[in-house]
């Protein structure tokens, strides 16, 4: 038990960090971008976010940790893509 408790705090701390963005003013919409490190690992949470891929498409995932994490991930917007 008492090795658990230090790699729990090191995975929350991972988990934290990777998904911290930076603001990405593109007109009147902010999009957010992801950092250069992607997660390994994410929350179980529903904030849906629209990421717009690598080839200018848009897709929908269930947080920012999530579309962070996803390869050809380029930027987010908050709430589902339409």
């Amino acid at each position: 038990m008492r090795n658990t408790v230090p790699l729990l705090i090191l995975l929350a701390l991972m988990s934290i960090h990777g998904c911290s963005t930076p603001l990405v003013n593109k007109g009147n919409t902010p999009h957010l971008s992801c950092t250069h490190d992607r997660p390994q690992l994410c929350a179980m949470q529903y904030e849906p976010v629209c990421a717009t891929l690598k080839n200018t498409t848009e897709r929908s995932y269930s947080s920012a940790c999530a579309a962070c994490s996803a390869e050809g991930t380029r930027s987010y917007t908050l709430g589902t893509c339409e």
